[in-house]
């Protein structure tokens, strides 16, 4: 509002010169519209980082704390700040700085960062930081390795008794022993295997800041298999509930009074041709 108040300013002047009888209140000085272009300048970033996370464009989580970042460069008070702009601004980042501070999801969004290809070299972080959360990803990354080779060496293992056929006692305690340790130098090799991808990762450069990290990873899924199967489970998560809200705001608009009777299944059906046509 106070941007599109600053476009038509010298039309409101105008039309208090012209029209002096109309208006008999206390008019805009030249003091108060310096105000609002000061205001303008904070407030607007803002409400560009604002849509920009809450847009219709998927936001991974790993866009927090990057923005966060620039809103904290952003607040920063300058020599040159009127007081009421420093005012305006050290209230904003105390309220902000409240509620990124001591969250419980705040090393997901550190490896989520990590994991993103624009931001992996962790400029949003101090130096002191940037090494704490390779070390949290490796040992992330290690433990999700573990549990899934374990989980495949469960179903190959359930799978072949299945179709074998059942053998004397002395040969099978004699094969489980010879099995456990063969499977425990596959899950060393395969960990490993999974820890040099992330070391390959880290070592490759960043893209540009446009592109999209999601598809960036489905076309290098074949240079990092399992890396990019670990990445799924962390930038699933969006920036924030925005989209959740909207799909259940177009759901409310589908299902009706009229419509109260829909099967789950069209009502799954239409929400997508909704978003799909937009």
């Amino acid at each position: 509002m106070l941007a599109r108040l600053l476009e038509v300013k010298d039309a409101i002047k105008q039309y208090h010169i012209d029209h002096p009888e109309n208006y008999t209140g206390d008019k805009l000085r030249e003091l108060d519209w310096e105000k609002m272009s000061k205001f303008v300048s904070v407030l607007g970033p803002l409400a560009d980082a604002t849509e920009y996370i809450g847009s219709e464009q998927y936001a991974t989580c790993s866009a927090v704390l990057p923005l966060e970042a620039f809103l904290r460069r952003l607040l920063r008070v300058n020599d040159d700040d009127p007081g009421y702009i420093a005012r305006f601004k050290s209230a904003t980042l105390n309220d902000f700085s409240g509620r990124i501070e001591n969250i419980d999801a705040l090393p997901t969004l550190q490896m989520a960062v990590a994991l993103d290809p624009r931001y992996k070299k962790l400029g949003c972080l101090s130096r002191e930081k940037r090494e704490a959360v390779w070390t949290i990803l490796s040992n992330a990354f290690r433990v999700y390795s573990n549990q899934r080779q374990r989980a495949e060496r469960e179903t190959t293992t359930s799978t072949g008794e299945a179709s074998e056929p059942v053998r004397k006692k002395l040969k099978l305690t004699l094969l489980v022993s010879d099995s456990e340790s063969q499977s425990s130098s596959d899950e060393s090799q395969t960990v490993h295997g999974s820890l040099a991808e992330l070391t390959r990762y880290q070592e490759e450069g960043v893209i540009p800041e446009t592109e999209n990290p999601l598809m960036w990873w489905q076309l290098n899924r074949h240079r990092y298999p399992n890396l990019s199967s670990f990445v799924q489970t962390i930038l699933c998560v969006p920036a924030t509930s925005v989209p959740c809200e909207r799909l259940f705001s177009s759901s409310g608009y589908i299902v009706n009074k009229l419509r109260s009777c829909l099967l789950p299944e069209n009502v799954n059906v239409l929400v997508c041709l909704r978003d799909w046509l937009k």
